[in-house]
């Protein structure tokens, strides 16, 4: 057996987007864990241990810039990356992210491969630190 398998806490409120995200995650290899708005995120944040946390900062019912800023809060769950998944063109989301903490953003509709690229990369920055 290779690698352990890496945990990705998605937070997202589109059932479709999560669909699409756990068939490409799983086919590359990737724990999926999903949650359908900020409060169950945070939960799952601090008890899942995720890897990596993606959030769709314009989701109505994720909440996302309360919880990114608990994540980035909590010594618990401060060091897991945050991938953010934006509309293309909403700056202002990318903009807040980065004040944030963010580790990466990545634009709607969001393409698998390119994500999985994306978390190798942030894995790879993370073990030359």
């Amino acid at each position: 057996m290779g690698m352990a398998s890496r945990k990705v806490l998605v937070v997202d409120d589109e059932r479709t987007v999560k669909r699409l995200l756990e068939f490409g995650f799983t086919r590359a290899g990737y724990e999926i864990v999903t949650a359908a708005d900020s409060a169950e995120g945070l939960e799952l944040a601090r008890t899942a241990c995720p890897d990596y946390i993606m959030l769709n900062l314009a989701t109505p019912r994720t909440a996302g810039c309360e919880m990114l800023h608990a994540v980035k809060a909590d010594p618990a769950t401060a060091g897991i990356p945050v991938v953010l998944v934006t509309d293309f063109g909403r700056d202002d989301d990318i903009f807040q992210g980065w004040l944030a903490g963010v580790s990466a953003y990545i634009t709607n509709p969001v393409n698998v491969e390119d994500l999985s690229t994306l978390l190798q990369r942030i894995e790879s920055y993370r073990n030359a630190a």
